[in-house]
């Protein structure tokens, strides 16, 4: 009987203490200097849209769009790219090509690595 009741208020504080650091607080420092302070459970969220760096992966993906809807026109630079995690990956960018033509592409990528063209449309 004691032993149950040491065992459960063990437990309750783990659970405590693991709690309490999740809800820990962290600062960023933004290039601005300007100070944020934002909770982790706020960081990386499923579902919304987080701005990248055009990495080698986003190149890669941007070929596939072109290959895809056989466009000859190269790619003469990617602009706005964002990554969205969901189940898989979303990745979504602004492409222009030397010919002046400017295309917004969406690319979902299944954990597996597979890829699905979800959205491509032309823009002014």
């Amino acid at each position: 009987m004691i032993i149950t009741k040491v065992i459960t208020l063990f437990f309750i504080a783990i659970s405590l203490i693991v709690l309490r650091q999740c809800r820990e607080k962290i600062q960023i420092v933004p290039t601005e200097n300007k100070e944020i302070t934002m909770e982790k459970d706020q960081m990386n969220l499923v579902g919304g849209w987080k701005s990248i760096e055009v990495t080698d992966t986003v190149k890669e993906l941007a070929d596939y769009v072109i290959i895809a809807y056989n466009i000859k026109t190269p790619i003469n630079i990617i602009l706005n790219a964002e990554s969205q995690v969901v189940s898989g990956k979303n990745y979504r960018f602004i492409m222009s090509l030397e010919n002046g033509d400017n295309y917004m592409a969406q690319v979902y990528v299944t954990i597996k690595g597979t890829k699905e063209i979800t959205n491509f449309k032309k823009i002014d």
